[in-house]
């Protein structure tokens, strides 16, 4: 569509050029007195131009959108020089004219337009037998906006004279316009601008329509149409100034012919010049004029004037007898044409644009999930008159709550409201938010977002996978003392309380208490454990000391971090553990070496040649005499010969060996060798210790 093209094409030329705001529009009528042949510009045209682009009322000033030109020479060569000279203005292939123009004798019809904000859609020239002249009917469309939002624009230069004749030619003229608007869609917005050529809102002609006041300007305005037609296109005179125009103080401020007496004598006292706009053009809803009383516009000012004319000039003289302009804009209107430029300014439709937040692809049961949803009238207009308001409703289906309806200003800000994610059950939800505007005309009127998300259970740790166990109790037993312990691993399971549709589970911390640097463990803050799935984990004994140890740890659990998460219970890992003293080989809990005795030193004896691991003292993997050795020379400190434990070899030890001499079978006091008997070897051994521990 012509929308998007030219929306492209503008932001291009405004980077480049000050064109003002692509949306407000005005719209110019301006008989040119362009006759003949000629391809180029009356004196003064291009500063005139320029002058309608800086005329500034309720705030805006811009170039022309649509300039509705009569009396253009044949041949396009005026038409050429209009858009030549605005190109000059505002930017190389900013303007251009229509290609379509009659031919016909009696000074042709034309526009020229602004290429960035509007596009001429179609044109469209036609006459009846008692038309002097083709009328030009010409669609533009809106940049930015739909087909809705459409202006067409008729285009005539109605018959001259003061005669019954020229009353009822212009009558006619007129009413062939109507009958043409007829056909347009009812809610078309029509704009009927030219040369009216009449002195009286009130001078009667004849035609089909009996019992009427018939003129361009009273047929344009009647609310009934001949049988068989259905009343379309009713007009509007914006400032409402219907009356005797010529010669009239009362009306001297909406004259428009003559500015000066080069081309035409006079001066100013007629308003020939006229632009009306349909009942659609004059409500203040969509496109609309900008002028007080319309609608719900708070404009301050018509927009709709003759250029130069503030109603300051004397009567029946020039334009520059007044102070409607700066000097050599008015003296520049007295020779660029024997009419004064006629300008309104139209408010454009509203442009809604819509932004949802981020709608969370999964949530929590229960949770309050809100969803921004901003709506904003960004109608690009430089004042808040320039554009219509924006009226819309929010509704939501499904699994989506909330609704609103407001109201936005262009140039505004923006209205946020929020909706509502349902999250009341486990399970996958869709859902929509729709906005939709009835502003009349409005862009991007319809807004429907699709939401979709995922609705999940609460996780649930466990350390069991097929049933919720909160405390796990992991007991190393007993252990001796420097002799590595087995780690003992154990999972943490996440639990799937809906198939398909459970949170993952965070461990969010681990806290110990008691032993915690003996009994130890890698369990640890943890993201994202799926459902059904498991973190391996593991815990540690350190064998460095003896004693008996506890440690208990606490793990925080939690669903994982999506909207409506919540604490879970808590995991409790309850260690364990005792480790014998080295040497406390009988297990009787000896907790020093002096404890140690005589029945842990059998014990070990008795496990020579096995791979007990409190008998194996060096962790050499088999109880030998090594382990014998280590046990009373490096635990119990003495020596061989302290036959009693007493910790002197001295002749007490001796009676216990003289006691038990010849004795065999198991470990015998005296069996210092360790050979199963007790012999002299034994005796040997006693005395090359004897005296230990005595001081001798």
């Amino acid at each position: 569509m012509h929308r998007t093209r030219l929306a492209g094409l503008a932001t291009i030329i405004c980077a480049a050029v000050n064109t003002g705001a692509l949306a407000q529009l005005r719209i110019v009528c301006w008989n040119t007195h362009e006759d003949g042949y000629s391809s180029s510009l009356n004196a003064g045209t291009e500063l005139v131009l320029e002058a309608i682009g800086d005329a500034s009322v309720n705030g805006i000033a811009k170039p022309p959108d649509v300039l509705i030109l009569q009396e253009m020479s044949y041949g396009h060569g005026a038409a050429n020089a209009f858009v030549s000279a605005l190109n000059a203005l505002y930017g190389g292939g900013t303007y251009a004219r229509a290609n379509q123009q009659q031919y016909e004798y009696n000074m042709p019809v034309n526009v020229v337009y602004n290429t960035t904000t509007v596009a001429l859609e179609d044109t469209y020239y036609f006459k009846y037998s008692t038309s002097p002249r083709y009328t030009g009917r010409y669609r533009f469309g809106v940049a930015g906006y739909g087909d809705d939002a459409d202006l067409y624009v008729y285009n005539t230069h109605y018959k001259a004279g003061t005669t019954t004749s020229d009353q009822n030619r212009r009558a006619d003229e007129a009413w062939n316009i109507r009958i043409n608007a007829d056909d347009l869609p009812a809610s078309a917005y029509i704009i009927y601008a030219g040369d009216y050529n009449a002195r009286s809102s009130y001078e009667d002609g004849y035609n089909n329509w009996p019992n009427l006041v018939e003129n361009p300007y009273a047929t344009i305005k009647a609310a009934s149409m001949p049988p068989g037609t259905s009343g379309n296109g009713v007009g509007v005179d914006p400032i409402n100034r219907a009356g005797v125009w010529h010669d009239s103080t009362i009306f001297r401020d909406i004259h428009s012919q003559a500015p000066g007496s080069i081309y035409t004598s006079g001066g100013m006292d007629d308003r020939y010049d006229i632009q009306q706009v349909c009942t659609e053009l004059s409500d203040g809803e969509g496109l609309s004029y900008i002028g007080p009383g319309v609608g719900d516009c708070t404009a301050g000012t018509h927009s709709y004037h003759a250029l130069g004319n503030n109603g300051s000039h004397n009567l029946n003289q020039s334009i520059s007898t007044g102070t409607g302009a700066d000097p050599n804009v008015l003296a520049a209107l007295e020779t660029a044409s024997d009419h004064l430029p006629v300008i309104l300014d139209l408010q454009v439709p509203a442009d809604m644009e819509v932004d949802v937040g981020t709608i969370p692809s999964q949530v929590i049961v229960g949770a309050t999930v809100p969803v921004d949803v901003t709506v904003t009238n960004v109608a690009d207009v430089d004042v808040v008159v320039g554009g219509d308001e924006l009226d819309y409703a929010l509704g939501t289906t499904g699994d989506v709550t909330g609704s609103a309806s407001d109201t936005d200003q262009p140039l505004g800000g923006a209205n946020t409201h929020q909706v509502n994610l349902a999250a009341g059950s486990p399970g996958g939800k869709t859902g929509e938010i729709s906005v939709t505007s009835a502003s009349q005309a409005v862009a991007n009127g319809s807004s429907a977002t699709p939401v979709d998300f995922d609705v999940l259970g609460h996780a649930e740790a466990s350390f069991q996978s097929g049933a919720n166990q909160d405390v796990l109790d992991i007991d190393f037993g007993t252990i001796r003392q420097g002799r590595p312990a087995d780690a003992e691993d154990f999972d943490v399971h996440n639990l799937e309380s809906t198939p398909n549709y459970t949170a993952a589970l965070d461990i969010d911390s681990v806290g110990g208490t008691g032993d915690t640097t003996v009994l130890t463990t890698d369990l640890a803050p943890t993201s994202g454990i799926a459902a059904g799935g498991s973190a391996a984990f593991s815990a540690s004994l350190d064998t460095t000391n003896h004693g008996t140890f506890f440690a208990a740890y606490t793990a925080d659990v939690s669903d994982e971090d999506l909207p409506g998460a919540m604490a879970g219970v808590d995991l409790t890992l309850d260690l364990t553990a005792t480790v014998s003293l080295l040497g406390d080989v009988d297990l009787d809990g000896d907790t020093s070496p002096n404890d140690i005795d005589a029945h842990d030193i059998n014990t070990l004896r008795s496990r020579f040649g096995t791979s007990d691991m409190y008998a194996d003292l060096d962790d050499s993997g088999t109880v030998d005499q090594a382990d014998l050795d280590k046990l009373i020379r490096d635990i119990i400190g003495t020596e061989y010969g302290d036959i009693n434990l007493d910790g002197q070899v001295d002749e007490s030890d001796y009676v216990v060996y003289a006691l038990n001499y010849g004795q065999a079978g198991g470990w015998a006091a005296g069996d210092l060798n360790g050979d199963g008997m007790v012999t002299g070897a034994d005796y040997t051994i006693y005395g090359a210790n004897y005296g230990f521990g005595t001081g001798e």
